[in-house]
């Protein structure tokens, strides 16, 4: 099987793509343009380097949101268009289920955790491969009152809210990671080996309103 994704959720756009099961990820630059501008040629460059054509992949994925606004839309806008002009089937992942492969399995719980600003931010808690607390906007200083001892904590969130964290988690530790296209690819495929139905067409997974309405209803 082989599988293209693309993560357009997180401030670094990235694709990757699984082949004769190893994948391939290449990151694009934030300097250099939006998302939109750079997410089909990181595409167009990460199949050439691994000698693949579109018509070669058998299912596309994406992560859905939680993550910018206007992130989201431009990953599902576009994975949405290249299924449909390939007819292949799409594998849609929150961000967050894409974030927790960033730490090893080792039976321990996840807290995927991503910073929205004042002290809110988008978490899920997994554990032993079961979804806990799924994606929700929370606010943290509430969250971590039902994060259970040695929970393993990534995400930007973490990393920002790490002395509340101490203070209140019993043996938190903490892992590097972002969101990325090879978050997605591996989540993709424990969807598929789980036996969960492609689909045709994705939608964003907006957890709050966009902030230009929020700012608009005081909020």
């Amino acid at each position: 099987m082989t599988i293209l994704s693309i993560s357009t959720s997180s401030g670094t756009a990235s694709a990757a793509v699984y082949k004769n099961g190893r994948i391939s990820c290449l990151y694009g630059e934030p300097s250099v343009g939006g998302h939109s501008e750079i997410i089909m040629p990181l595409v167009e460059k990460l199949l050439a380097d691994n000698d693949t054509a579109m018509e070669d992949i058998d299912v596309f994925a994406c992560d859905i949101g939680p993550g910018s606004y206007t992130g989201v839309r431009i990953g599902v806008c576009a994975v949405n268009a290249m299924a449909f002009t390939s007819g292949k089937k799409i594998i849609g992942v929150p961000s967050l289920e894409a974030l927790k492969y960033c730490v090893d399995g080792d039976g321990k719980s996840v807290c995927a955790l991503l910073d929205c600003r004042n002290g809110n931010g988008y978490a899920a808690l997994f554990s032993k491969n079961k979804t806990v607390i799924e994606p929700s906007a929370v606010v943290v200083a509430e969250l971590i009152k039902d994060i259970p001892e040695n929970t393993v904590f990534v995400g930007d969130g973490g990393v920002l809210h790490r002395e509340l964290i101490l203070a209140n988690c019993t043996g938190a530790m903490f892992a590097d990671g972002v969101v990325s296209a090879e978050g997605v690819i591996k989540a993709a495929l424990a969807r598929i080996d789980s036996g969960e139905a492609k689909v045709d067409e994705v939608t964003p997974m907006y957890l709050r309103q966009p902030q230009a309405e929020r700012m608009q209803n005081g909020r």
